[in-house]
């Protein structure tokens, strides 16, 4: 005998759970599903604004009070101390060359620091993903959602006469569960885990970013600002700078820093494919590739040391292929979710924001009594695949302006002028977005990225080319971004409109 359910959630990452949570929440019977089990692994990753007027607007519009401290690093450790995090004031960038210990001058040339908040109690966070997803995958199963791990989908077949799914599940024990399903949703972190049951082809080979990363995480790194900045050229800086998703940027890649509350400290290189050379997943020596690059930056080195790898419990991980993306988002009975379908690099922390917004949309599709929900689900597919593609263009006009510090921070104006253009509009009302998310839709911004990255506005002279940036993005440019009077250092004076939906909490 199958049991209906209203969908059946591959994933029990923080969308997966979030998306399931919602449906049980409005009594829609969920089911999730997840081939591993909570607390596991994950690596540590950084929140921006877009995520937190999402995460607001999502406890907001679905009743999810118990959500909303999480919108703020202040009111989260709150309401949530047990659940770790670290607070991220904005992003932080700085250059390192080869064998040459990290300096910067009074104008900043080898740095940069953009502020997502006006203080502490209203900054972003540093999700810790473990902490995070197991409080959400706890909070969907006390909501009532069926949930099953160590197990996955052995069969999925869409039934066109009856509009519903029927799925066998592999339990933990090795019993099959049957369901019926009005809906399949992809939530896994990589992707593809229902494609072989809709149909979805790959289409990573087309991306313009090809990057891989090498990560774990340490305690013991030293904060980095005191030990290359006096305090007077700290002075009029707008936030500490390793309270930051930091990133420090190298020739060919580029190292993040992320910080937590506990002392624990995510690290990853990023590299392009070809820069891994030989190197394997399977590889034995990973630790030694890893300190080989470390190597030929004594700065980098200097701080990590003393650093102890504490998780994964296997040492460093390699990924070689981190950008993957698949061809279509929706379709009859079944989503993914942003990022099961396409996923591009960590370089600008897109990747929170972007899961947490076809959590929105998902939710409005299946939980809305308006509509033609065939339309609005193919809708949703294209949008994904513009959105990825989009995103694609942000990072992979980085990559493509090194190793050139000015080309690399010059062309992140992109990223940040389409931050901040949707950031307004979240505030001005988070349900609709006009010109999609992250301004996918502002054709100018797109067509002006456009001509940048493929360098029909290239000149060899890095001022001129960096004036002539400036002055393209001025329609857009409403913060002084790339403004020499600035000297590299960017805050914002307002208090988020989440605020609010944040404090008044559970």
């Amino acid at each position: 005998m199958r049991k209906r359910v209203f969908a059946v959630v591959v994933g029990s990452g923080f969308s997966g759970s979030l998306v399931s949570w919602i449906l049980q929440r409005h009594g829609k019977d969920a089911v999730v599903i997840d081939r591993g089990k909570h607390p596991r692994f994950a690596i540590g990753e950084s929140s921006t604004p877009t995520a937190d007027f999402l995460l607001a607007h999502l406890a907001d519009r679905w009743d999810l009070p118990e959500l909303a401290p999480l919108a703020c690093w202040g009111t989260w450790k709150e309401a949530y101390p047990e659940i770790r995090c670290g607070k991220k004031r904005g992003f932080s960038y700085f250059q390192h060359e080869t064998n040459k210990i990290f300096s910067d001058d009074s104008e900043h040339h080898h740095s940069l620091l953009v502020a997502a908040s006006s203080e502490d109690r209203w900054s972003d966070t540093q999700w810790m993903r473990s902490d995070v997803d197991h409080f959400l995958y706890q909070s969907a199963a006390n909501a009532g959602v069926k949930t099953f791990e160590n197990s996955e989908i052995i069969a999925a077949e869409w039934q066109p006469s009856q509009l519903r799914w029927r799925i066998d599940i592999r339990n933990s024990q090795g019993e099959i569960v049957p369901f019926e399903s009005d809906f399949l949703i992809d939530a896994s972190g990589g992707g593809k885990a229902i494609a072989p049951f809709v149909g979805q082809k790959d289409l990573s080979s087309s991306m313009r970013t090809k990057t891989g990363s090498l990560y774990a995480h340490f305690q013991g790194v030293p904060d980095f600002m005191p030990l290359h900045y006096s305090p007077e050229c700290r002075a009029n800086d707008p936030f500490q700078g390793d309270d930051a998703a930091q990133h420090h940027v190298f020739e060919t890649g580029w190292m993040w820093m992320i910080r937590f509350d506990d002392g624990t400290t995510s690290v990853g290189l990023v590299q392009p494919e070809h820069e891994w050379g030989s190197l394997q997943t399977s590889s034995g020596n990973l630790q030694a590739h890893w300190d080989a690059i470390i190597g030929r930056y004594p700065s980098m080195q200097e701080s990590l040391s003393g650093a102890k790898c504490i998780a994964p419990s296997g040492g460093i991980r390699f990924h070689r292929c981190l950008s993957r993306k698949l061809d279509r988002g929706a379709g009859q009975g079944w989503f993914s979710l942003p990022t099961a379908l396409g996923f591009v690099d960590p370089l600008h922390s897109s990747g929170i924001a972007h899961a947490l917004s076809g959590v929105v949309r998902i939710c409005d599709i299946l939980l809305s009594e308006n509509g033609n929900c065939s339309a609005r689900q193919l809708k949703y597919s294209r949008q994904l695949i513009d959105e990825v593609d989009w995103i694609d263009t942000l990072v992979a006009g980085c990559y493509r302006g090194l190793p050139s510090f000015e080309r690399f921070t010059g062309y992140a104006a992109f990223y940040f002028l389409a931050a901040i253009g949707f950031e307004k509009q979240m505030a001005s009302d988070p349900s609709h977005w006009p010109l999609g998310f992250l301004q996918c839709d502002d054709q100018g911004l797109r067509e002006t990225a456009e001509e940048y990255y493929l360098n029909k506005q290239r000149t060899d002279v890095e001022s001129n080319w960096l004036e002539l940036l400036r002055r393209s993005i001025s329609p857009w440019n409403k913060v002084g971004l790339l403004e020499p009077s600035l000297r590299n250092r960017l805050s914002h004076t307002t208090a988020p409109k989440y605020a609010s939906i944040a404090s008044r909490g559970r």
